[in-house]
């Protein structure tokens, strides 16, 4: 990266983002986006982290040019301002204060550009202070980048790009790790081998996993008549937990359902986290790892954000170059479900180049397809989110 005097102009005053003074309004900011591309993603076993494709998302816009669709777009969908530093500086605290105050989870979030000399040193030090970005030269093979992930998914996801096309400028990353021990862990000695019935038929020797006791449940009501039951199953300390939400209608038809009006009426995932009630429930879950790699580029183009993938000029706050625009949006996500709890992670990957009522037992299995959320509990941040439809077991 060329060393150069940060550039100076005259900017409008702008005051810190409002939405994002306080942890409900990020959240419903992180939760609003990962729900909407969830909602994108048909493929089945799909899963993906709200918060690192937002996290990633707001290294595209600091560098989005000012006053240009192309961040008004980026504003309009993370629901926040990124006009300059300040306004900037609310997203960032709040992306960097989710994290566990107790030994008993990890929580690691990390992020990296990659840049060329053209690159204007006044992005790099904006991704790199008010972000806490590591800032490095752009690489002539993908082996550091592929190492920063290995490194930051402590082996969890070991690669993300093949090769460097020579007309990236850029590439932005983001990381995130998890781990949390579930607060009443499963008894390995009460796992059975039962079926999951997929959408496809029955698969056979699927290892579920057993408890019971008594838990936090709801009854889901949706506005369009909808069903579902919903039960969070806590980590250790009570700071992140799991939320899973088994549709009472069997059939791929109301599965489909509830996951395109999540997408689509966000706000009814919020109202569904309200009034848990202690029920004494009969679960079985099964014990299961998911690989899911998704392009996220005619995703994000869906909720509203087509200029950066398809017109080039709009970042003119990271190079004065008017043919770059957005050319890659890519995640993958691994996640682990055992007795003792679970580890996920994911890394994101963008790249801006040249253009082109009753209290008796509940019986619950989660035998068929369910979603599955890890939030953090005192904000309700999503940190990662899926469909369970055919899952690979343990």
């Amino acid at each position: 990266m060329a060393d150069r005097a940060p550039e100076r102009r005259c900017r409008a005053i702008r005051r810190r983002n409002p939405e994002m003074t306080s942890a409900g309004g990020g959240s419903w900011a992180v939760n609003r986006l990962g729900l909407s591309v969830l909602g994108q993603l048909d493929k089945e076993n799909s899963f993906m982290s709200p918060l690192s494709i937002y996290a990633a998302l707001a290294l595209a816009a600091a560098g989005a040019t000012e006053g240009s669709d192309h961040l008004q777009e980026l504003e309009k969908v993370l629901r926040s301002q990124f006009g300059d530093r300040e306004s900037m500086k609310g997203v960032a605290e709040f992306l960097l204060a989710i994290k566990p105050d107790s030994s008993d989870a990890t929580l690691d979030v990390a992020n990296a550009v990659w840049i060329k000399d053209n690159v204007k040193q006044e992005y790099a030090s904006t991704v790199s202070e008010v972000f806490q970005a590591s800032v490095q030269a752009m690489p002539a093979s993908a082996a550091p980048i592929n190492s920063w992930c290995n490194e930051k998914t402590k082996g969890m996801i070991p690669s993300i790009i093949d090769s460097i096309d020579p007309r990236m400028v850029a590439i932005l990353t983001n990381a995130v790790y998890f781990k949390g021990m579930w607060k009443d862990p499963f008894k390995p000695e009460s796992t059975v081998q039962e079926v999951f019935h997929t959408f496809s038929g029955p698969k056979e020797c699927m290892m579920m996993q057993r408890t019971e006791e008594k838990m936090q449940y709801r009854q889901g009501v949706f506005r369009n008549g909808m069903k579902a039951h919903i039960v969070l199953l806590p980590y250790k300390e009570n700071e992140f937990a799991a939320k899973l939400i088994l549709p009472e209608t069997e059939g791929k038809d109301a599965f489909v359902k509830l996951v395109k009006l999540l997408a689509r009426e966000p706000r009814e995932y919020v109202e569904q986290a309200r009034s848990f009630q202690e029920r004494h429930v009969e679960l079985s879950l099964p014990k299961f790892k998911v690989e899911s790699f998704s392009d996220l580029s005619e995703a994000l183009k869906s909720i509203g954000l087509q200029r950066m993938f398809d017109t080039p000029g709009g970042f003119q706050r990271m190079s004065d170059n008017l043919q770059i625009r957005m050319e890659k949006a890519i995640q993958k996500v691994n996640v682990e479900v055992t007795e003792e709890g679970t580890v996920a992670a994911a890394v994101t990957l963008m790249s801006p180049s040249f253009g082109l009522v009753c209290q008796e037992k509940l019986t619950l299995a989660f035998d068929r397809p369910f979603l599955f959320f890890i939030e953090h509990s005192s904000s309700g941040t999503v940190l990662f989110a899926g469909r369970v439809e055919d899952p690979q077991f343990l």
